[in-house]
């Protein structure tokens, strides 16, 4: 505090011993004690917005001010402010609340405050005006220096140091004081560095809705809000609560939180409202009958305190067992559930000299950031301490607090994945530097590599990719960076999990190391960026000399990405024929999975000329995936030579589609007691047509008691005709206590079927379907599950060709649930039909029903649909959607096939 120079010889007179309370003697009544109010801390930094809308303003002790005035009746019948007070390690909060029917507010002359951030004063009194103002005289337990403070519904401030002298001091009879008090108004409560005052107003609504207008005797107010934020030290809180971090010797002294808790304020609340017959009123419990300057000791008296299982308290008591190097696993855990407020309440403790410390906290921010992988309008809505620290310029201060670790020498273990989750900003600038240094720090570049590579590789980052690959793409160009093996290898992984195409002439360069490490992850990485010519010479030419066989395993992974192309094919022909390492070849037969090369099916059989290491296994994979009719009899040979069934070969010999395959299968059907792999084998059969394999299908599905096979079969029996079922499929859809999958399943199976026996079936079904379908208690199903039942037996016998059962399917898609609209389209969908019901939904703003929409028109009437599907893509409400980062299941899948349909598909 600086005073100017007249008040030096005041606080010199002030030494001399204190005697009894100037004034006590007004106090015309005794009074109790004052009790104490307990004020609670916030987990969380406040916005100061006036809103008074925190949950900790919900929780926090609410102090009426409506105690009267030299009254011998001291509560008077009005309430006209309501006060309370919340804390953290930085800043006093008051919050308040008026209720003042005519607002007045008149700003002063006066401009105090920090240069460039001074404020207008308020005036306390004016001739002829009705002024409203709030006061606040705040202490930390001395009766004679405190501050005198006033706020309006303007926002207007004066802030004013007084001192009240004991009347046995020689100053008390100055002439300095005006009437026994000394009013500083030059002074003003001042930032302390970062930490700023702050103050606001939000103006409360009328009865006609609009807001409340100062000044204004034409309509009836309601009042305000409002909120004060003051740091702990520009009001004089006890120095003893004062917090220093330790810090490496040489480096200037910083502040940590201030530590507030078991500590007590003094603070009295007044409200002046002009109107009120009763001017003034006062939060104290006792009549005050003159000047509140003089009744500091019946002032309220505020202890602060932390909230029972806060962030904070919970913090602290981390830090206290870290210290001891006993850290339970469940405080740790309590710690981390509290998420993104108690990863600011540590930020405070974050100290290179408290190691043990430092590990626990950056575990705990660990788990804090992974909320970040929500998208950022979730957060506001859901969660608005991470959307103030990912998203607003105050967070952004805090986000330098967190990642503080990232300039220490030594970093702990968690401190990579806490920073990547919890501080991107920091991190960001921290790569940065890096890319610019003359000698970066290449252990740590690479310690932070795989975190961020893995959260961007899981596309966890919603706000700062590009800036993240343009790090990245900076971070090669450093020479020193480059010129060091392990951390090239390690930036290369990185280029490849965060896609930075930017990066890719240092991949295409990096192939030619002479590092194999080096040389792998290059590989890596052009096979995972978006395919380039000069990716693709690179990977042919390095595949025609490598040796190693992890550089060639990377290698033929990153081949898929050109899949199309005869060069990589006739690259991969070759590797194939030139290698013998077994995970080598396996490697190149997973990527002809998927390819379209030429080359395909002779390096497939390759695989049937060398068998061994396993890689005949993954050629089935790839002939199931694609057949290659030339390997028929080679299959079939091999189905000869194994007594049990083989899930690969299963697959490929189905793939073919002959029925000279039926038997050997069915054996093996007949035999296995896998339910996976029997059905593996119902799927493979389906494929194959004739007599002996409808029997088989059939008989299995009226014998089996598995209803996971049941359902399956009944998938079957809706594809492919198998009247032989017909019977089961019947007593399926009508028994009662089936499980209602298999019901379901049933039920649009029938449909398939167009015989007296399966439409009378279904027309019973149809008449009364909640006397048929309720759950496996007996309970009536739910109105929305019951609703879907009606529309599977619609759409089944519109399926069997009953025309007037489109008119029900119209009528329950109109008025259904999104789920049930979705299933509607989804059954378009399978059964190829064009509808009507189609182009509603591609207008829906609904994204379930969206998706099935088209799907639907992607497969019942592709070219018909597909310039609507192509400019529907484009419009700003569904671009919005697929671009939002929102969990919209599989509407980005839709479009890709509907428009971008992969050759081969159907």
């Amino acid at each position: 505090m600086k005073f100017p120079r007249h008040n030096l010889f005041l606080l010199a007179a002030l030494a001399t011993p204190v005697g009894v309370h100037a004034h006590e003697g007004d106090h015309e009544h005794p009074h109790e004690p004052v009790a104490t109010i307990s004020v609670y801390d916030t987990a969380t930094p406040l916005v100061i917005d006036g809103r008074l809308d925190e949950p900790v303003w919900q929780n926090a002790v609410a102090v009426k001010v409506n105690a009267r005035v030299g009254k011998g009746d001291l509560r008077g019948t009005t309430v006209p402010m309501i006060v309370k007070c919340t804390w953290d390690g930085e800043y006093l909060y008051i919050g308040y609340e008026t209720f003042d029917a005519n607002i007045v507010s008149i700003g002063s002359d006066s401009h105090k405050g920090p240069k460039g951030r001074e404020r207008q004063g308020a005036e306390i009194h004016k001739k002829d005006s009705k002024v409203d103002v709030v006061e606040f005289f705040l202490t930390f337990g001395d009766p004679h220096f405190f501050w005198e403070l006033h706020h309006n519904a303007l926002n207007q401030f004066n802030d004013i140091w007084c001192v009240v002298p004991d009347e046995n001091w020689p100053v008390a009879k100055s002439a300095m004081l005006d009437y026994g008090i000394l009013f500083n108004r030059q002074e003003y409560v001042n930032d302390d560095g970062d930490t700023t005052v702050a103050m606001a107003v939000q103006l409360k609504r009328k009865a006609d809705g609009a807001v409340s207008t100062p000044n204004d005797p034409s309509d009836t107010d309601t009042g305000y809000t409002a909120e004060l934020r003051f740091p702990w030290k520009s009001i004089g809180a006890p120095v003893s609560a004062q917090n220093w971090l330790k810090v490496p010797r040489g480096e200037p002294r910083k502040a940590g939180p201030w530590k507030m808790a078991g500590h007590t304020m003094s603070l009295l609340s007044v409200v002046q409202d002009g109107d009120l017959a009763d001017r003034y009123y006062h939060s104290g419990e006792a009549i005050i009958p003159s000047w509140f300057h003089r009744a500091q000791d019946i002032w309220p008296v505020y202890e602060f305190k932390r909230q029972p299982g806060s962030p904070v308290a919970v913090i602290e008591e981390l830090m206290e067992r870290a210290d001891s190097k006993d850290v339970p696993a469940a405080l740790v855990k309590e710690a981390s559930d509290l998420g993104i407020a108690a990863a600011l309440a540590g930020a405070g403790y974050l100290d290179e000299r408290k190691f043990d410390r430092a590990q626990v906290l950056h575990e705990v921010m660990t788990v804090a950031g992974n909320v970040r992988r929500t998208h950022g309008e979730l957060l506001r809505l859901y969660n608005p301490d991470a959307y103030r620290l990912f998203y607003t310029p105050e967070g952004a201060a805090d986000q330098q607090r967190l990642g503080a670790g990232l300039a220490w020498k030594k970093w702990p273990a968690a401190l990579p994945e806490a920073m990547v989750g919890l501080a991107p900003l920091p991190l960001i600038e921290w790569l940065n530097t890096q890319a610019k240094a003359s000698k970066p720090e290449l252990d740590k570049i690479a310690l932070i590599a795989r975190p961020l590579g893995w959260w961007l590789r899981t596309q966890s980052e919603r706000q700062h990719m590009a800036a993240f690959r343009e790090s990245i793409v900076a971070l090669t160009a450093n020479p020193v960076v480059s010129a060091d093996a392990s951390t090239t290898a390690a930036l290369l992984r990185l280029i490849a999990d965060a896609g930075a195409i930017g990066a890719l002439d240092f991949a295409v360069t990096q192939t030619g190391s002479a590092v194999p490490d080096v040389r792998a992850n290059a590989a890596e990485a052009l096979g995972r960026l978006p395919a380039t010519e000069a990716g693709l010479v690179a990977l042919v030419k390095l595949a025609s000399a490598e040796q190693e066989p992890d550089v060639l395993t990377r290698l033929a992974t990153a081949a898929e990405n050109w899949s199309y192309d005869a060069r990589i094919g006739e690259a991969m022909l070759g590797l194939y024929s030139r290698v013998t390492d077994t995970l080598v070849r396996r490697t190149i037969l997973f990527t002809v999975i998927k390819a379209r090369w030429s080359q395909r099916s002779a390096i497939i059989k390759a695989a049937f000329n060398e068998p061994g290491g396993g890689v005949v296994g993954v050629a089935l994979e790839a002939i199931s995936a694609k057949p290659v009719p030339e390997l028929a009899d080679d299959v079939f040979t091999l189905m000869g030579n194994v007594d049990t069934a083989q899930p690969s070969l299963i697959d490929g010999a189905g793939a073919f589609g002959e029925e000279r395959f039926a038997a050997p299968m069915i054996a093996w059907l007949k035999a296995e007691k896998n339910v996976a792999v029997q059905a593996k084998l119902v799927l493979s059969l389906e494929r194959i047509p004739g007599d002996e394999t409808t029997a088989a299908l059939a008989d299995l599905l009226s014998n089996t008691g598995n209803p996971y096979l049941a359902e399956i079969l009944c998938d079957v029996a809706s594809r492919r005709d198998l009247d032989a079922a017909l019977p089961v499929l019947i007593a399926l859809a009508e028994d009662t206590t089936a499980p209602m999958s298999v019901r379901g399943k049933a039920v649009w199976a029938l449909g398939r079927y167009t015989s007296s026996a399966a439409r009378e079936s279904l027309a019973k079904l149809r008449r009364d379907p909640a006397a048929y379908f309720k759950t496996a208690e007996g309970v009536p199903l739910v109105p929305e599950s019951l609703e879907q039942v009606r529309l599977y037996l619609a759409l089944a016998a519109l399926r069997q060709g009953d025309k007037a059962a489109g008119a029900e399917v119209t009528a329950l898609y109109k008025d259904g649930t999104p789920g049930t609209r979705l299933a509607c389209m989804l059954a378009f969908a399978e059964l190829r039909r064009d509808d009507p019901l189609i182009v509603s939904a591609l207008a829906s703003t609904d994204v379930a029903e969206l998706q099935g929409g088209v799907q639907a028109a992607a497969l019942a009437n592709p070219e018909g649909y597909h310039d609507r599907l192509a400019a529907l893509e484009k419009t700003p409400w569904v671009a919005a959607v697929l671009e939002s980062g929102l969990d919209i299941g599989l509407l980005p899948v839709a479009f890709d096939y509907a428009l971008r349909k992969p050759e081969g598909t159907q």
